[in-house]
């Protein structure tokens, strides 16, 4: 925050913090609503898994739901003002190298994808219609394929995609969850627990990912844009396969861990804007 006195950067600190952690409160909601909503699939054939807003229409009904949905959507809507912040002053202090602008990178992206999400959560409250998320992903998919080089621009999006899902893998599989999370205040016993839900969610995002890029990888080979899947639909394929009830129940517990890790930030998180 260049350019302030030091009252207007602790005032702009302040009301940033509290973005952030808003904004993490609302995200661990919405990770924990997918993972129940794909738990609850594993017991009941005539479930089946959701993506975000799929889980969220089905999750909260009734005027206490519409309240809880204009709740998150505002919580995204703070999340994405801190992701642009955040890859604005470079919060995280990742550097001006190649690893510093992919992270600044996918900030951007992340803030952008949830100020839309969010605006999709307050079409949802409101009862308004609007097409799924799956459909709005075979549409794109359609889009970027109709144009000059479109099957290669799908399938350089999906691999990128497989890159940050192996990128999540290898977080998790390391222990890298977020060096900013300051949990010197809870017992030995406790840090471990929520390092491990940070990991283990890691991996789980981090394999839906992977296979979210991979639908995108086949839909340009094959030119078929309907192949394309997004959280939904990558959840309703390992739901199908041999022995999938047991791996969507994995999947669904990993987003639930990812969730709590998001609330364990919201209030040990370190926000660093200056």
């Amino acid at each position: 925050m260049r350019g302030q006195g030091p009252r207007g950067q602790r005032r702009a600190a302040r009301w940033v913090d509290a973005a952030a952690r808003l904004g993490h409160v609302a995200t661990g909601s919405v990770y924990m609503i997918v993972g129940v909503v794909a738990g609850l699939a594993c017991f009941d054939a005539r479930m089946r898994p959701l993506g975000t807003q799929g889980a969220l229409h089905r999750a909260l009904k009734g005027d206490l739901g519409a309240i809880a949905l204009l709740a998150i959507a505002l919580g995204l809507t703070a999340d994405a003002v801190w992701q642009m912040v955040r890859a604005a002053v470079d919060a995280d202090r990742v550097g001006p190298g190649i690893t510093g602008a992919t992270n600044r990178v996918a900030w951007i992206v992340t803030g952008i994808t949830h100020f839309g999400l969010a605006i999709a959560v307050f079409k949802i409250a409101l009862g308004i219609r609007q097409s799924t998320a799956e459909s709005g992903v075979k549409r794109w998919t359609e889009l970027i394929m109709s144009l000059p080089f479109g099957p290669w621009l799908v399938a350089a999006l999906g691999i990128v995609v497989i890159g940050v899902g192996l990128v999540m893998l290898y977080r998790g599989w390391t222990g890298d969850v977020d060096r900013w999370l300051n949990l010197t205040e809870l017992p030995p016993t406790i840090r471990a627990i929520v390092m491990g839900l940070g990991r283990f969610g890691l991996l789980a995002r981090g394999v839906v990912l992977g296979l979210a890029g991979l639908f995108l990888v086949l839909a340009a080979i094959r030119l078929r844009p309907e192949d394309a899947q997004g959280l939904g639909g990558t959840l309703r394929t390992i739901q199908y396969q041999h022995e999938g009830r047991w791996l969507l129940g994995i999947i669904a517990l990993g987003f639930i861990s990812n969730g709590i890790l998001e609330l364990v930030r919201a209030r040990y998180r370190q926000i660093r804007i200056t």
